[in-house]
């Protein structure tokens, strides 16, 4: 509910905002206020709907790819196994 994300279709360009990390990111970041649960669900959704992005732009850092969208999934899982 405090993201929003823009998917240009014919660019295929995914405008991630906050819920996607960037490559440089170690963790999921500040979760005080987060729903991590919602969080997992979303990115999920996100990796099988957006298969076919070109350009990842997160909320913070550098441009990427569909690797981007994995990273942030795998930086959630890693904050859930640590819980």
């Amino acid at each position: 509910m405090d993201n929003i994300m823009a998917w240009l279709p014919q660019q295929k360009i995914l405008f991630g905002g906050c819920a996607i990390r960037s490559l440089s990111s170690k963790s999921a970041g500040n979760l005080v206020h987060g729903d991590i649960q919602s969080w997992l669900k979303i990115t999920q959704h996100i990796k099988n709907q957006y298969k076919d992005v070109n350009i990842v732009v997160p909320g913070h850092g550098n441009v990427g790819g569909y690797e981007l969208i994995q990273h942030t999934a795998d930086l959630i899982q890693s904050h859930l196994k640590g819980l």
